[in-house]
């Protein structure tokens, strides 16, 4: 994919469901879905991709309370699906999977005893190699960094 068309590939619909458990007093792990989607229209050139996965992080939880900041890391797995169309003629169609690192900081405010707001940043890889349907073959990096707001339940 030519590079002058990615930057355009970088707003999307992020959705992520995780679950969290305190581990001791400043650590936790963290398990959740990850699903995100964008499309591409630039004239000659339309795209969309769709990547779907699982990640499991351990976070550091330096304050918990009312308002819990943490910061970690750990890995995805993901499953990708990319589809390019170059003047109406599709240029690249494939699926696949792959692995990647993931780091992700943010801030969690308890409304209640039960129900928080928060937000976060991730950042995570997910190079997946692809093939044109003339054969030539690409690593694309589907990850890249999401800023999110949250609103959660605590049991």
């Amino acid at each position: 994919m030519d590079d002058e068309f990615d930057a355009d590939w970088e707003n999307g619909a992020d959705l992520t469901a995780t679950y969290t458990r305190l581990i001791g007093n400043h650590f936790a792990f963290e398990g959740g879905y990850h699903a995100y989607g964008s499309t591409f229209d630039e004239g000659a050139v339309e795209g969309a991709f769709v990547s779907t996965g699982l990640e499991a992080m351990f976070l550091y939880v330096p304050l918990h309370g009312r308002v819990m900041a943490y910061v970690g890391g750990g890995l995805g797995l993901y499953s990708n699906y990319i589809e390019v169309e170059v003047n109406g003629t599709t240029v690249l169609d494939d699926e696949g999977s792959a692995a990647g690192a993931v780091l992700k900081g943010g801030v969690r405010a308890h409304i209640t005893k039960r129900f928080y707001v928060g937000g976060f940043l991730k950042a995570f890889s997910n190079n997946q190699e692809f093939e044109y349907e003339n054969g030539d073959e690409e690593t694309i990096n589907m990850g890249g960094s999401t800023v999110n707001f949250e609103l959660g339940f605590a049991f």
